[in-house]
């Protein structure tokens, strides 16, 4: 199949645009549905794979079984079939929702670990969508990072696919009759997997062949029948590759690859990465046992000990257990047999809280007035708005830390507000917060900001953001905040923005990584304790997008992503963002190269969408630093 003569073409209501990668069984296209309007991703599956003896009928039972999965961590399968397509033939294809982020494999191919609390949500997440699957009697059997999509947008939500792949490609998946046997421990083969274990992995380059072997369980290699724990182990791989930056193992051939999984025990994860605490490594021995009987025995099972994880990990911020105290803990639910860990390495404090968009609302951090962080009002803490569990052994420790945090929390705010009352400034306290639209300032006037002085009022401090602006230049930094934290710099001096306007700044982020997205912010309006706005944004590698924060939505603290897309960032020098506003249509240049926003047009419209509001900044937490050299405020 020639890659190029499918661009183009169309599947039904499906136009195929481009190619986003291949592998052992399929390529996988970027395709559009005109009529609903929605991008979706196209698996095509490959000829000599279809052509194969009982394919047609195993794919359409597994499509069935494998769209009948909706989790908000699987992705969704929308379609399937087969086209005709001339010369190409007859092409089976999948229709599935399409996740522009990149993968997680992406994500890790520098070899560097990511944050733990981060690496803790994406395994909680994935085990929660790996349980449903086994519920419904599908294993997954191909587990890995190249198979973790990930979101675009400051959430950086993570999305497991292609389930049912693996066992498509194994041929004794639909061969119950096959007289080949299990490979036993004590085989004069031991360690020398045969042609015929690694058939259904040979179909592409070594590298991908390594890519697979790296996660396989012992029971898969040695042809075991599989459950759910095979699973289990793959995904304790996946983390232990998450905190260190490398799987636990790593061999210049697949057959030494293949047999470290069956007879090598994993490393302690701590001997890479000491600043993992003790709970956390136990949790990956026991996801890592050779003995499927000794793992966890459901993937729900996983989730909640990492659930607990972080619910135990995010309140030790707040009140430090002692060593002894988390290593107890642990130990009463985990495995015992992992090493040792000093008590310098056991620092609790070295996972941060994790937001999860489903349960617990990221904060938005207003800089619009005064720069106080806004709270979100009636959120509901994580142990309030999942189901009842079993108690994991911290709980009874946590429950005490919360009512004693709760009182101290009480108890501090009482002073503070008689100190304030006191001092008579209550209500200069409060005032800020009165500004409600467009009608409390005149029309802004065009200027251009190059941060000699701070003639405009740029916001200068909030909670975990300090600046510094003179001698052309405007720095922010952001302090540790939990993810996706947004701030609203903006020109106090400005007044609102009219119907027709174009904004511009040239901006760099000098810290931070690819969560720490940054751009305009424009027609910003506070409303109560939230904010109204829309922001063009970029992640600074390449990927930009069209925010629409709404004040009275469900979830205000969540933007809606409008459209999004790709563009060419510059490496080590300032991006710059312009913004043209003609009513409620916008358009836009990164780098001086025009937006196409996805349409023929090169622009997006909002009907009855906002109007006025200030111009201004947007950036994100945690742990960032950004450079503002320039900012204009233009009128046609």
């Amino acid at each position: 199949m020639n890659s190029d003569a499918l661009i183009g073409q169309r599947l039904g209501a499906y136009l195929i645009q481009r190619k986003l990668g291949e592998g052992a069984m399929a390529r996988v296209y970027k395709a559009y549905h005109s009529r609903l309007r929605r991008d979706v991703a196209i698996k095509i599956i490959r000829p000599e794979v279809a052509a194969r003896p009982g394919f047609a009928a195993r794919f359409e039972q597994e499509a069935q079984l494998i769209a009948s999965l909706e989790h908000p961590h699987i992705v969704a399968v929308y379609d399937f079939g087969e086209a005709y397509l001339g010369e190409l033939g007859t092409i089976p294809y999948l229709v599935m929702q399409y996740v522009g982020g990149g993968t997680l494999r992406d994500l890790l191919r520098e070899g560097r670990p990511l944050d733990h609390a981060l690496a803790i949500r994406y395994a909680r997440d994935m085990a929660s969508a790996l349980h449903l699957a086994h519920e419904r009697g599908i294993v997954h059997r191909d587990v890995k990072p190249q198979n973790m999509l990930l979101t675009r947008g400051p959430q950086r939500e993570i999305l497991l696919s292609d389930f049912g792949i693996a066992k498509l490609l194994d041929r004794r998946a639909a061969s119950p009759s096959s007289d080949r046997q299990p490979l036993s421990a004590g085989s004069e083969d031991e360690g020398e997997p045969t042609q015929p274990e690694l058939e259904r992995l040979q179909l592409t380059g070594t590298s991908e062949l390594l890519g697979t072997a790296a996660y396989m369980a012992p029971e898969q290699i040695r042809r075991l029948p599989v459950d759910a724990r095979t699973d289990i182990y793959a995904l304790g791989v996946v983390l232990f590759q998450m905190l260190t930056g490398h799987p636990p193992f790593e061999a210049q051939s697949t057959a030494a690859l293949l047999y470290h999984h069956v007879y090598s025990t994993a490393p302690d994860v701590r001997t890479l990465n000491p600043a993992i605490p003790a709970p956390l490594a136990q949790i990956i021995a026991r996801a890592l046992a050779k003995a499927p009987e000794e793992r966890f025995q459901s993937a729900t099972e996983l989730a909640h000990a990492l659930d607990e994880l972080l619910l135990y990990e995010s309140e030790a911020l707040h009140m430090p257990a002692t060593v002894s105290d988390l290593d107890q803990a642990g130990a009463s639910s985990l495995p015992t047999d992992a090493p040792a860990q000093s008590p310098a390495l056991a620092a609790p404090a070295q996972i941060t809280p994790a937001t999860r968009q489903v349960e617990r609302r990221p904060a938005v951090t207003s800089a619009l007035t005064s720069g106080l962080i806004v709270p979100e009002a009636g959120s509901k803490r994580l142990d309030e708005a999942r189901p009842q569990q079993t108690p994991f052994t911290f709980s009874g420790r946590l429950l005490a830390r919360r009512q004693l945090s709760l009182a101290l929390g009480l108890l501090i705010l009482l002073l503070l507000i008689i100190g304030t009352l006191a001092q008579g400034q209550i209500s200069s306290w409060l005032q800020p917060w009165t500004m409600t639209g467009p009608t409390s300032e005149g029309l802004a006037r065009p200027f251009t900001d190059t941060f000699q002085t701070n003639e405009q009022r740029w916001t200068e401090s909030a909670p975990a953001f300090n600046t510094a602006i003179g001698n052309g230049q405007y720095v922010i930094t952001i302090g540790q905040t939990p993810p996706a934290t947004y701030y609203f710099p903006y020109p106090q001096a400005a007044g609102n923005l009219p119907t027709n306007f174009t904004l511009s700044a040239q901006i760099q982020r000098l810290a931070g990584n690819e969560e720490n997205w940054y751009g305009l912010a424009f027609r910003l309006h506070l409303e109560g304790n939230y904010v109204s706005c829309y922001a063009l944004v970029i992640d600074g590698a390449g990927h930009y997008a069209l925010w629409k924060f709404d004040a009275h939505a469900g979830q205000p603290g969540t933007p809606l992503i409008l459209v999004s897309g790709l563009y060419s960032p510059r490496k080590h020098a300032p991006d710059l963002l312009e913004l043209t506003a003609r009513g409620d249509t916008f358009t836009a240049r990164i780098n001086g190269v025009p937006v196409d926003f996805n349409t023929s047009t090169r622009s997006v419209s909002d009907p009855g969408g906002y109007s006025g509001g200030r111009p201004g900044l947007l950036v994100t937490g945690p742990q960032a630093r950004f450079l503002i050299t320039r900012f204009t405020l233009a009128l046609p």
